[in-house]
């Protein structure tokens, strides 16, 4: 993806000599932190645009790895935003920079732009990393629809986001009929992190300069963005799509051999249901994250996403509807198919699990 200065459209807001940031403005002390609403369009990658700049409003840092890979993408879009010579500038100064001299209605759409191309082209790199992202026949998903603002990207561009930039982003989804928020985390590097609020489609920051985002936000005029030349050719669009449903279908196999496997097992009486019950308290309860995203709300919502991309295949038994042995069996394959633990360490488990309770109660479960 490349923009070039024929395709550059021009971009107001730019600030060289006077800026509503100075630089003591930079370390302003700030209020009480607040939820805020920084615009429901393309409001995902503003909530996370806002919280970059707030946190270099309150002088906390953030990862150098992170702020290179979001500056090269950013003066890459938008040019006339490089001002100076960066060559004698740090890349945390470089941000401040960029925060000093471009306006802050302004500044929150452009780095929402470079965000969304970022969160792309993660999700282009890696489409087995993120298959439901691509497993829907109903939807466009080329990467130029993609890049476009006015396309409503779902939950898999935040966790591509997460992963790109490095980060957590930790997600409290609000709805009106239950009394408390469900937390969902999209991991990238523990020590560095944003928390988000998601009531219905929107996303809101929360912002230690609230005040200061309030006023810059009154009266917004959209800016003009870059149009883009894809570099993706559109025959990839086809492996992109074809590489993801590949990919479902492999976790699907990978289910089915391990449920099968589980099930001739106890049946043959070589596996129990305590030796079952061992290998879910020993590995899957730990619950290791997983290499997809989608399973940040739970197996069972990431399985039963599966089984609908692979539409016209009758579903597994719901977990209500299974006995001890079926659950237990169940939640095994859906972790080892999730490459969330391997079989091999769950027959380890089963040992382990034994040992612990033979030394804490002079007992052992015996197959």
């Amino acid at each position: 993806m490349t923009s070039t200065a024929s395709t550059q459209r021009t971009l107001g807001g730019v600030r060289f000599f006077k800026s509503e940031l100075n630089r003591s403005s930079l370390t302003h002390q700030p209020s009480k932190a607040i939820w805020m609403n920084v615009g429901e369009h393309d409001s995902g990658f503003r909530a996370v645009a806002a919280g970059l700049i707030d946190r270099v409003l309150s002088g906390q840092p953030i990862p150098e790895n992170t702020l290179k890979t979001l500056l090269n993408q950013q003066f890459k879009l938008f040019p006339q935003q490089k001002a100076g010579n960066h060559s004698l500038l740090t890349t945390s100064e470089r941000m401040q920079q960029l925060v000093r001299q471009v306006s802050l209605s302004v500044l929150i759409q452009s780095l929402a732009y470079t965000l969304r191309q970022i969160a792309v082209d993660e999700l282009c790199r890696s489409p087995e990393t993120y298959p439901l992202a691509f497993a829907n026949g109903h939807r466009d998903c080329s990467p130029e629809f993609m890049r476009q603002p006015e396309t409503n990207l779902d939950e898999f561009a935040i966790a591509a986001l997460a992963r790109a930039l490095g980060c957590t982003i930790q997600v409290s989804v609000v709805e009106p009929d239950k009394p408390l928020p469900l937390n969902i985390r999209y991991l990238g590097q523990p020590n560095f992190s944003f928390v988000l609020q998601r009531q219905g489609d929107t996303y809101m920051p929360r912002l230690k300069h609230g005040e200061r985002f309030k006023q810059a936000l009154q009266n917004v005029r959209r800016i003009e963005l870059p149009i883009m030349e894809e570099s993706v050719p559109t025959l990839q669009v086809t492996e992109l799509t074809h590489r993801a449903y590949r990919e479902i279908e492999r976790i699907y196999a990978a289910y089915q051999n391990v449920s099968h496997s589980l099930k001739v097992m106890l049946e043959a009486h070589e596996q129990t249901q305590n030796d079952l019950l061992s290998i879910y308290l020993g590995c899957v309860a730990k619950r290791p994250t997983s290499t997809y995203a989608g399973t940040e709300y739970g197996n069972q919502a990431f399985f039963n996403a599966i089984i609908a991309a692979r539409s016209g295949l009758m579903p597994v038994l719901e977990p209500s509807k299974m006995n001890a042995s079926e659950e237990l069996i169940h939640g095994i394959a859906m972790a080892v198919s999730f490459e969330q633990i391997s079989l091999e360490e769950a027959f380890e488990s089963v040992d382990a699990f034994n040992e612990g309770a033979k030394s804490e109660t002079g007992f052992s479960f015996t197959r």
